[in-house]
């Protein structure tokens, strides 16, 4: 599955039932969309980088700073 195929399967994408959205919604939803929006801004590959893109460091920082974000918004149910 292509990078923004997943992610439009489990974010967004068309509904196959009236009201039907992603597959995962709320709080967790938008923690799923930052990061795929984070790894679009990513380079595999160091040569193929353009001026803006993550490096890996970058990549690492990005996503750790959206889960703490995540974390203490008080959705994560994963603390109790």
């Amino acid at each position: 599955m292509q990078r923004t195929g997943l992610r439009t399967w489990l974010v967004g994408g068309p509904a196959r039932f009236p009201g039907e959205r992603g597959r995962v919604q709320g709080a967790l939803g938008a923690l799923f969309d930052r990061v795929f929006m984070i790894l679009e801004d990513y380079s595999v590959d160091p040569e193929l980088a353009e001026p803006g893109d993550l490096d890996d460091v970058g990549l690492q920082t990005a996503v750790h700073a959206a889960w703490d974000a995540y974390r203490h918004s008080g959705t994560d149910q994963s603390q109790q």
